[in-house]
């Protein structure tokens, strides 16, 4: 049985993607989409969504 792709279901598989809670596969088989197809869809929300993280250079105290 195949999964139908909406929008909702490719934003939880981005998100999860993005997150690390989900590989590519569960991400791809989650709305339906092929593995190209998901790679493709998750490259676009990474160019609107930036990162979450800091790191840590920007966290170090300068000492100079």
């Amino acid at each position: 049985m195949t999964k139908k792709t909406t929008p909702q279901n490719v934003e939880e598989s981005n998100v999860a993607l993005f997150r690390a809670k989900w590989n590519l596969p569960q991400a791809a088989d989650h709305c339906g989409m092929t593995k190209k197809e998901m790679k493709m869809t998750f490259r676009e929300y990474l160019k609107y969504h930036p990162t979450t993280y800091s790191s840590i250079k920007e966290d170090q105290l300068s000492l100079f």
